[in-house]
Parts: C-alpha cells; structure tokens; sequence
C-alpha cells in the first residue's frame, strides 16, 4: 500500500502544478467554474463540485484535483482519499 500512496502523491502534485501555471487563465476563463485536472492535463470546467467529482471518477486515474477557479485551497488542506485514488478538492462554499 505504501508504493500507491507514492503514486497518488506523485500524480497530484503534478496535478497541483498544472492547475497553478494555468491559475489566472482558468480564473478569466472559467469564473466560478469547477476545474477538473488529472493527469498533469485540464479535463473540463464545471458547474459543480458534484459534477466535477463525478467526471473524476469516470476517468478511472489514481488521482484528480478540481478546483473553483481563481481559488487556492487554506494553508494545511489534505487531499480526501477514495478507495486507491485520491482526490483534492478546492474551496467548499459553492
């Protein structure tokens, strides 16, 4: 178990680092949108968390994050863990 948790671990802070090249265009482009990253790719823009999770898991990858655009997650935030994947979650005021 400890080799998929380095993964997991590997998988979104590639995420992490693509959400946060691509900050301020998905903050103009996608206001208020939820953004599906995995894979160091964009995936999509939501109108929801609920529909972003659920475009998450249909892509059948070890980790996703998703993000309201423009925002950035509190100093300490954890990513929630579903099963061997995990998922990063941004802000949680929709």
């Amino acid at each position: 178990m400890e080799q998929a948790a380095e993964v997991d671990g590997a998988a979104m802070d590639r995420n992490v680092a693509f959400y946060e090249e691509h900050f301020d265009e998905y903050a103009e482009e996608f206001p208020g949108k939820h953004v599906l990253i995995a894979e160091g790719s964009f995936k999509g823009a939501f109108d929801t968390r609920e529909d972003a999770v659920t475009a998450g898991y249909r892509l059948e990858v070890q980790a996703v994050l998703i993000r309201k655009s423009g925002t950035r997650p509190e100093p300490g935030f954890l990513p929630t863990i579903f099963g061997s994947r995990a998922l990063q979650l941004g802000d949680h005021d929709d």
